[in-house]
């Protein structure tokens, strides 16, 4: 009866005879009726019961070790696997029709309608099988069992292949089922993306079903414990009971993660069946869980790839550590304890330590990879020494290539936040280079130009000048003069000027060299700032930035030099002068006018109004001299004729 539970154990009835355990179970687990991969019994009794018990198991019975090791596909039909304990490689001739998977301490491939098992340090054949139909989608193994999940046009269907790859158990469902984990004599199995399902491999017996609070394509071994998830990993430990309510030991990448790699810890299992790598591969993301204890990674790392780089960044934070530039772009990245294993396209293996990214070993496989797998369970990489991030930067984002411009320009941001002296050299030396491409340099001349220090070495830098003979090329003057300008660096001046003289001076670095020197030129600079403006005022028109260079330094002149103002006004007035400067020049000298006040302050404010005030009468009054006066008069006249001529009427 579905969702009837049968607790194992050892049954003592009152006849003392022992109890038989149900279904076919250990007696340390519990089994559950029902179909396979069902959600009808996973809220049961049962069910719970179930999936306390498979995690006491998983507790008492910890993973076996996997293999150190990498197989990589080096030709149509062929593979080559390196021991990374001892270096030592071997090869294997086979039809492929699905990349190989290294899991346990086995490799497992399918071609030509069989399935093989290789052993992952040697490459001797332990088995093959022509029972396997379908399309291989995953692969799990302990060592000793080895589990496939397979698609067929009826369905989907485990098997699990017993040590002499006879078959021990058989399973269908029309439920998709994708990468299966062996542990502790389990098979579980992750299905519909949210769902893995435990099996007993002897018995065959189901055990419980558990809900992952992640998306789950996977499910892996690593240090001794079990792993679920693909973007993020939970752990099965007693805190996966808690996962609906978010309580589960769940790694994953911070949400900081820049836009260069992939987001997902483990790729969906339909990416396999491509046997040659592709921008997924080379872009990856990899860390190693914690096996133990809160949530996190080893070593408090996550590994990025992006083509030739490999990269560490903080599990929490994502900011970057390190970074390493191979001359070959990586097709496969796998975390270890304390580092992380590198496969490029030439078929070298690089084994990179954890806190600088130094290159500890390096083993070649003798042949390019197509694709590779790796697993480095036991390994310990080790430590070495390295260039400071800041020269590590330098290299990664001089290396000329366009497809590497998204990962080369977050290098440069995560330099431009360093504020010390020798990361300003690093992004001079970048901006500078030929061998970076042109977004490189202009996200390095961005983050030059809000630089707080570093003023010797751009002064330094500044004294180049572009020259065919010498065959050396103008710095990158516009950042440099911005920074200079904010930093007050008088010293700066001169060098600035010379570069503004020169004809060479590039159009994009024009404007701000010019307004920087405005901002710090002094008394003593008049004659190169006049020079300026006689060298360019007539052959500007048109140029926008040229015209805009010669506004900012007739700016400068008037305000150092009293004589300044008439200086500009002269040039302004010059009939050599291009309309465009004139015109340009006009707006500053009116914006730049004193203003002139209306009336004098006496410093006395009587507040009364000025009404009563007599307006002096001046030469171009439009009312003449006296005219005023003589009006009176006359009016005082015919005022006394009028009274006459009463005085007459009267008598």
């Amino acid at each position: 009866m579905t969702g009837r539970s049968f607790v194992l154990g050892l049954l003592v009835g009152s006849l003392g005879l022992a109890g038989l355990a149900c279904a076919g179970a250990s007696s340390d687990l519990v089994a559950v009726d029902g179909p396979a991969f069902s959600q009808e019994a996973i809220n049961d009794d049962a069910n719970q019961k179930a999936q306390v018990s498979v995690l006491d198991r998983l507790q008492k019975q910890p993973a076996a070790p996997g293999a150190d090791a990498v197989v990589a596909v080096t030709g149509t039909a062929e593979l080559t696997g390196l021991d990374l304990a001892s270096g030592k490689t071997w090869s294997y001739k086979h039809p492929l029709d699905h990349r190989p998977q290294l899991t346990g301490t086995v490799v497992v491939g399918t071609g030509n309608g069989e399935l093989f098992v290789l052993d992952a340090k040697t490459g001797a054949e332990k088995w093959k099988s022509s029972k396997a139909k379908g399309k291989l989608v995953g692969a799990g193994s302990d060592g000793k069992y080895v589990a496939v999940t397979l698609k067929a046009d009826s369905g989907h269907k485990l098997v699990v292949f017993g040590p002499d790859g006879s078959v021990k158990m058989e399973k269908a469902t029309d439920q998709p089922l994708t990468s299966p984990g062996i542990s502790a004599g389990l098979v579980l199995v992750p299905w519909k993306n949210l769902y893995v399902s435990a099996f007993e491999i002897e018995t065959g017996a189901q055990l419980a079903t558990f809900i992952t609070d992640t998306e789950t394509t996977h499910v892996v071994t690593w240090g001794g414990a079990v792993f679920a998830g693909q973007g993020r990993l939970v752990r099965f430990d007693k805190d996966l009971l808690k996962a609906k309510q978010g309580g589960s030991q769940l790694a994953a990448p911070p949400k900081e993660l820049p836009n260069v790699s992939r987001r997902d810890l483990l790729v969906g299992p339909d990416h396999d069946e491509r046997t040659t790598a592709d921008a997924i591969d080379s872009t990856g993301l990899t860390g190693r869980p914690l096996t133990s204890g809160p949530a996190g990674f080893e070593s408090g790392k996550i590994y990025g790839g992006y083509y030739p780089f490999v990269f560490g960044m903080d599990a929490k934070t994502a900011k970057l550590s390190w970074v390493h530039t191979g001359k070959d772009d990586f097709v496969a990245i796998h975390a270890g304890k304390d580092g992380v294993v590198g496969v490029d396209k030439a078929g070298t293996v690089k084994l990179l330590a954890a806190g600088n990214g130094a290159l500890v070993k390096s083993f070649p496989l003798g042949k390019p990879a197509l694709s590779a797998d790796i697993l480095a369970d036991t390994l310990a990489i080790g430590s070495g020494s390295s260039a400071p991030l800041p020269e590590q930067i330098k290299e990664a984002t001089t290396l000329k290539d366009d497809r590497l411009s998204t990962a080369q320009v977050w290098f440069l941001d995560t330099a431009a936040a360093v504020p010390d002296e020798a990361t300003t050299e690093v992004l001079l030396q970048v901006a500078d280079s030929e061998r970076a491409a042109p977004a490189i340099k202009e996200a390095s001349r961005k983050a030059i130009a809000l630089r707080t220090n570093g003023a010797a070495a751009m002064i330094t830098l500044l004294g180049r000048h572009a020259n065919f003979l010498k065959g050396t090329r103008t710095p990158p003057v516009g950042p440099m003069a911005k920074a200079l300008a904010v930093m007050k660096e008088k010293k700066a001046v001169q060098p600035l000027i010379e570069q503004l003289l020169d004809p060479t001076l590039p159009q994009i670095d024009l404007q701000d060299t010019a307004e920087s020197v405005a901002v710090l030129a002094e008394k003593e600079h008049l004659p190169q700032l006049q020079r300026f403006m006689n060298m360019y005022r007539g052959s500007a028109t048109g140029n926008i930035r040229l015209v805009d260079s010669i506004a900012a330094i007739a700016a400068a002149i008037i305000r150092i030099d009293d004589k300044g103002r008439d200086f500009v006004v002269a040039v302004t007035k010059d009939a050599f002068t291009d309309a465009d400067v004139k015109l340009t020049l006009e707006k500053l000298l009116a914006a730049s006018a004193p203003k002139k006040d209306d009336k004098k302050d006496d410093g006395k404010d009587d507040g009364k109004d000025d009404k009563k005030k007599k307006k002096k009468v001046t030469d171009d009054d439009p009312t003449p001299p006296g005219y005023k006066k003589k009006k009176a008069e006359e009016g005082k006249k015919k005022d006394e004729k009028k009274e006459e001529k009463k005085e007459e009427k009267k008598d």
